[in-house]
């Protein structure tokens, strides 16, 4: 059964939960879909949604992934969290 949520009612620990999980998924599977070559391209466009979704990764690794194992286990080597 769901469960209701009224508007303007305090999140509960189960609706944190479920967001977190929720953030950890869009994590990994922006992770996933890293094409990490992307400087060596030529289409500007193309550098530039890869540019988008590594600062997308960089804003959501702390509170995603915080010890790097989700990092670490998709990236390839040598691809360490990349400072601005």
């Amino acid at each position: 059964m769901a469960r209701m949520h009224f508007p303007g009612a305090a999140p509960t620990a189960a609706d944190e939960a479920e967001a977190h999980a929720y953030e950890v998924e869009q994590y990994r599977k922006v992770l996933s879909r890293m094409d990490w070559r992307f400087e060596f391209s030529d289409d500007a466009r193309f550098v530039r949604e890869a540019r988008d979704m590594l600062d997308w990764l960089r804003q959501h690794q702390p509170v995603a992934d915080p010890d790097m194992s989700i990092w670490r286990s998709i990236a390839p080597e040598g691809f360490g969290i990349p400072q601005p």
